[in-house]
């Protein structure tokens, strides 16, 4: 998610950057799902839980065993602090961590060709979670189905266009 942001370094690490139904940042998401009828962010804290003990974090991040409540603001965004905590061996909030790692946007022009693929009808990244101001810094495709990253299926050219702009955007 973050990596859109590189593309504003001095010497960014590519020579151009896509991204793909990805949020701004994270927490933005998870916020606006923890008010829907049905939780989808209790399904990704259990994702979330499940993902962090098969990868060996709970070896390195003494944390909860059971993701209780499996929610964004009971258990990802806490777990998520005391990682940061643990690595660096000072506590930060999640909002003043937010900025440096958990935020995807464009705040300034990038120094390299930027597209942003979006379908509007997304069920997971809405498009009322979006930094809509900060688009205005890279080329943004709004697709008119696909759902979450369907495009490529639901949009018979997306993937002939999206060669094209990296042929295009790699030769400049």
């Amino acid at each position: 998610m973050p990596s859109m942001s590189l593309a504003q370094e001095e010497q960014p690490i590519a020579d151009a950057f896509i991204s793909v139904c990805s949020p701004d940042r994270i927490r933005l998401v998870f916020e606006d799902q923890a008010s829907w009828w049905l939780r989808v962010d209790v399904f990704f804290a259990v994702w979330f839980h499940l993902c962090m003990r098969a990868g060996g974090w709970f070896e390195l991040v003494p944390f909860k065993n059971f993701p209780w409540p499996p929610t964004w603001e009971g258990y990802m965004k806490p777990f998520s602090v005391r990682s940061f905590e643990i690595a660096t061996g000072r506590h930060r909030s999640f909002e003043e961590l937010e900025a440096e790692h958990f935020d995807g946007s464009l705040r300034m022009p990038p120094k390299a060709p930027c597209l942003r693929i979006w379908c509007v009808d997304d069920p997971i990244v809405t498009t009322r979670t979006l930094e809509h101001g900060r688009l205005e810094h890279c080329e943004v495709w709004w697709e008119k189905s696909g759902g979450h990253c369907g495009q490529f299926y639901w949009s018979p050219d997306c993937a002939q266009r999206l060669r094209e702009w990296v042929l295009r955007a790699c030769k400049k």
